[in-house]
Formats: C-alpha cells, structure tokens, sequence
C-alpha cells in the first residue's frame, strides 16, 4: 500500500461509502462483513464524479450484498474476527469457554480448564497480560498457546499411525491457513497443520493427522487414497462432519 492516501466518506443513493485514493491503477469495491460496509478504492488520478459513476454502476449489486450479509449476520452464520476481550466464546479441542482478560497481570499466560483438570475457574480461560495490551499482542498469546498444545498432542497421534501404516514422518509443523486444514510435503515427509485445528475436536485433528500421513502411502484423492483413510481411521467421516459444527 503506498504510503500517501486520501480517505473520505461519501453518500450515494442513501448508502455510506468509505473512499480511499492512493497509488493504484484500478478501483475496486468491497462489502465487508459483519455490517455490509462498502469501501472502495480508487486511484489517486480518478476525480469524484468518476468515482461515483463507478459506483452507481454497481448500486443494485452493492444492495443485494449488504442485504445477504446482514441476513447471514443476524442468522448467526457469520464468524466474527474475534477481539480477545472478556465475554467472548473461544474453542479449546472441542470445548467452548467464555475467555476472561486479565489485564496488568505478574505474566503473560493463558489459564482454563482442559481433560477433566481444574486449571481456572470452569469454562473459562483467563487470558493474562502483563500490561495495557492491544489486539495482536492478545492474539498472538492465543496463537503461541494453541501451538503449544498442538505440538504436545500431535506427536503421539503421528506415533500411533506410523506404527499402523509403516511409514514414518520426518516432521511436522504448524502454522495458519486459511483454505486448508494440512498439507504433506511428500518427498521430505514432511507435515503441515493448521493452528485452526487446535480449536477443534480431537477427533477431527486425529483425522486430518491421518489423513496428510496417508498421503504418504497415495498421493492423489482417489479410491485407492480413501479406502486407506478407513482402513487406519474407520471413523473419519464421522469427525470429518463434526468439524462445522465449531
């Protein structure tokens, strides 16, 4: 993004559009979740009157978005970016918490009940800050405590399922993904997972487990790939459809 904008609000046929001109070459619109907020940018060159012809052109396009969005927001199936404040509902393998923020805490730790073992007050996990803390210093705390517990858990479903298929994982890491649950780097052996599956069912983060170590046996998606998958993991589709109900 270049480092000299102009932003502004404009009104077109009773919908608020936020407008930023910067150095691009083409304008381009956005309806933005959870609200059907427009926003478009625009080159820097373009004037007003250009702009708004543009966006009159899309008018009816831009109401029917913000009415689906809205529609799908108030139905609930929307997830919304979570801000790590007290009152939210966060995922732990399966189990739902309300989280509690703890600020100007001794340490910077995240504490909550897990396994049938008391570590906080209930369904609760104590996110503490040691200071006034923004957005991605909390969920940057998340995210080191979801990986924490992914590299602790994993290692012993890649050690069952290597004894079961003969096969054997040089490694495995975990990192965010947006469009994928895994991915195996068959020629070195090597397993990607994603932080996501941490907030999961460990049923589901069994089965994509066993789903990238297949990969090693057969590398396409095809009969062959899934007959494996119930061979090793009969119950896979089960927790494959538990997967959407978090």
């Amino acid at each position: 993004m270049s480092a000299f904008s102009l932003k502004t609000e404009i009104e077109i046929a009773g919908i608020k559009i936020f407008l930023t001109q910067k150095r691009i070459r083409s304008l381009h619109l956005r309806i933005s979740a959870p609200d059907g907020e427009v926003r478009v940018s625009a080159p820097l060159r373009y004037g007003l009157a250009r702009i708004k012809e543009f966006i009159l052109q899309k008018i009816e396009w831009i109401k029917k978005n913000q009415i689906r969005i809205r529609k799908l927001r108030d139905e609930g199936k929307i997830i919304l970016p979570k801000k790590f404040i007290s009152g939210e509902e966060h995922y732990f393998f399966g189990e739902k918490f309300l989280l509690e923020l703890v600020q100007n805490s001794t340490a910077n730790k995240v504490l909550f009940k897990i396994s049938g073992v008391e570590v906080s007050r209930g369904n609760v996990i104590e996110l503490h800050v040691k200071k006034l803390s923004n957005l991605a210093q909390r969920q940057k705390l998340m995210d080191n405590f979801y990986r924490k517990h992914l590299k602790e858990v994993v290692p012993g479903m890649i050690t069952k399922y290597e004894e079961k298929m003969g096969v054997a994982v040089a490694e495995f890491r975990v990192k965010k993904m947006k469009t994928r649950w895994g991915t195996c780097n068959v020629k070195a052996r090597r397993i990607w997972l994603s932080l996501e599956l941490a907030k999961k069912p460990l049923g589901f983060l069994e089965s994509t487990v066993v789903h990238e170590m297949v990969h090693l046996l057969e590398r396409g998606h095809n009969k062959k790939f899934y007959g494996l998958m119930d061979q090793f993991m009969p119950e896979w589709q089960i927790w494959d459809k538990k997967k959407i109900e978090i």
